[in-house]
């Protein structure tokens, strides 16, 4: 599915009609039902047919889970049913073997060449349940994501199974060369052409995929390598501290479910959407950016001890009154104004940190504010006002006013 097609029905909360779906790509109604037709098969769309034509349905973002939860089970159900086959079949080939022409084992031909399809299709289902446990270890995700995750997958799939049908296959052929004309290793040649090919694959996938996960990564998704995950990974600028990471995952969640209420609601202003998904970035960053600050802070502050600069002023102090040369006067008076310079420096940067604190709480509070807001003017009106933009923008701006207030510090310091 391209981006067009994707810009689309991202935003559409219930039902929309795919020959308005093809005008505003651009594209044929086949086109778009060709493009549909892998995420038709997942589970996230559904194709009906209305008094006025044909209408393609989002899935409910609620009823997602259960979706994912059913191919998940039907994928795994379908490997067990290619295995028992392939066992009994292959079974029964053996002893027919053995009891007719013992001398050449002719079962292992249907056996490899069988094997070879099992082989891709135990790769592809591999691939496929760490999908399925991707999506279903977010409970959050907006539809864009969603699809975009489907592309990664897909990508990854046709991958891994072109490669598991390789290995499997110069295995077997291995097997054959060695067995049947071990003096002249034909197998290698068909392992060269094919991995060239292979590595082409590869190139590809690799370089689509490195976009996919860029475009996620930029929407605050990061897609864990490894079987089910508890949880979205925070987006973060910098290195924010343990400290911080609750407040951050906890703004994520918010973000992600406004994105969700937002994007699938048709009765909001594309405008209004537009300039609140954008708002929705910069509120995160300036965010990340203060918990990033914030543990450099920390770090700096745990560096130095308000008790050790006040006995190395009184020392200093004491030097200077002892002191009869001026120039050495003049050399004390100036290490005692870089040690006073210093002790406010960090008296202030404390108390930066303090209003940092109450600013991250403050801006969760927004948050959840906004939640509430649209609930209340979504029930009053059709259109929403800019009252919930102007008041996240105003504590974005606050945290970025905060964070220049930091490297001031910092700098200071």
């Amino acid at each position: 599915m391209d981006d067009k097609l994707i810009e689309v029905l991202a935003p559409a909360a219930d039902k929309i009609k795919i020959s308005d779906v093809a005008y505003k790509t651009g594209s044929t109604i086949t086109d778009v039902e060709d493009q549909l037709e892998t995420f038709l098969e997942n589970g996230l769309m559904v194709k009906h047919y209305d008094h006025d034509g044909l209408y393609i349905s989002l899935a409910d973002p609620q009823k997602l889970q259960e979706h994912f939860q059913s191919l998940r089970h039907k994928e795994q159900k379908a490997l067990v049913y290619h295995l028992i086959p392939f066992l009994s079949v292959n079974s029964f080939l053996v002893l027919v073997n053995v009891m007719t022409s013992p001398e050449f084992l002719w079962f292992l031909f249907p056996a490899g060449g069988w094997g070879i399809g099992l082989a891709s299709h135990w790769a592809a289902n591999w691939t496929r349940k760490k999908y399925f446990n991707t999506v279903l270890a977010r409970k959050s995700l907006d539809f864009r994501s969603i699809l975009k995750i489907t592309r990664f997958f897909n990508e990854k799939t046709g991958f891994n199974s072109h490669l598991a049908a390789y290995l499997a296959t110069i295995v077997f052929l291995l097997g054959i060369n060695l067995t049947f004309t071990p003096g002249f290793l034909w197998a290698l040649i068909v392992a060269g052409s094919w991995g060239i090919g292979l590595l082409s694959h590869y190139a590809a996938y690799y370089f689509r995929n490195k976009q996919f996960l860029a475009e996620l990564k930029g929407q605050g998704v990061h897609i864990d390598q490894s079987p089910a995950v508890d949880s979205t990974p925070v987006r973060t600028i910098g290195h924010s501290g343990p400290q911080y990471q609750n407040v951050l995952q906890e703004a994520q969640t918010l973000v992600r479910e406004l994105r969700v209420t937002i994007n699938q609601n048709q009765t909001i202003d594309d405008d209004w959407k537009t300039e609140m998904n954008t708002l929705l970035d910069e509120y995160q960053t300036n965010l990340s950016e203060l918990a990033s600050k914030a543990t450099h802070v920390d770090s700096v502050l745990e560096k130095f001890s308000v008790e050790e600069i006040t006995r190395s002023k009184g020392e200093l102090q004491e030097k200077l009154d002892a002191a009869l040369d001026g120039e050495l006067k003049a050399e004390y008076e100036q290490a005692i104004a870089a040690v006073d310079k210093q002790h406010a420096s960090i008296m202030n940067l404390s108390t930066q940190k303090d209003k940092l604190e109450i600013k991250m709480q403050n801006a969760i509070l927004a948050l959840k504010q906004m939640h509430i807001e649209l609930a209340r003017l979504e029930s009053v009106s059709p259109t929403l006002d800019s009252e919930p933009l102007e008041t996240l923008r105003q504590k974005s701006q606050e945290m970025g006013t905060l964070a220049e207030i930091f490297d001031q510090e910092l700098s200071n310091l």
